[in-house]
């Protein structure tokens, strides 16, 4: 007989005689390699700057890469992860590839930062809503979202931040 979720069954399932194996987990945060970059960021100059460095010696420009600061409270840098590596014109960005690394390392703040290989430094539609949902998500957690960085080239870029844009998206979500 085959039990679905939703069925209700009349008869115990349990069997307190039979015993089954149960895997235990843990999780840990392994360090990798890392670059010489500046001990703290504290404004959206610092990020970018930070971020072209990661991009030039942990990834490439022809593709799109997402990247993840982690701050602590006094927004010295933790640590950095590149979280998603795609194509010449997107990254498939997965929330909990974020916010595990985050929680793992103990962040209290993080910035988040891509690339756009086409050299556009505007954010797409899909840029925003991802914005959007890492601050809800962040919310949830006790994180702070400080900024958004897009990287158009290695003299441009694009700060929500600066624009007033994570402000709106933020006070957008208090209010839902």
């Amino acid at each position: 007989m085959q039990l679905s979720l939703f069925q209700m069954k009349t008869e115990s399932v349990h069997d307190p005689g039979r015993a089954v194996y149960t895997p235990g987990y843990r999780v840990m945060l392994v360090k990798d390699p890392g670059v010489y970059a500046p001990a703290n960021v504290s404004s959206s100059v610092g990020a970018a700057e930070m971020f072209r460095k990661l991009l030039t010696e942990k990834g490439s420009t022809d593709r799109e890469h997402f990247m993840v600061l982690m701050l602590n409270g006094q927004n010295s840098v933790l640590g950095f992860n590149m979280a998603a590596v795609g194509g010449h014109n997107c990254a498939q960005v997965r929330l909990p590839e974020i916010f595990r690394v985050l929680l793992l390392a103990g962040a209290g703040s993080f910035v988040v930062g891509h690339n756009h290989p086409s050299g556009c430094r505007n954010p797409s539609l899909e840029d925003i809503a991802l914005t959007r949902e890492i601050v809800r998500s962040a919310k949830l957690l006790g994180l702070l979202l400080l900024d958004h960085i897009i990287l158009a080239d290695f003299k441009e870029y694009y700060s929500f931040a600066d624009d007033g844009k994570l402000r709106e998206i933020s006070r957008e979500i208090a209010n839902e």
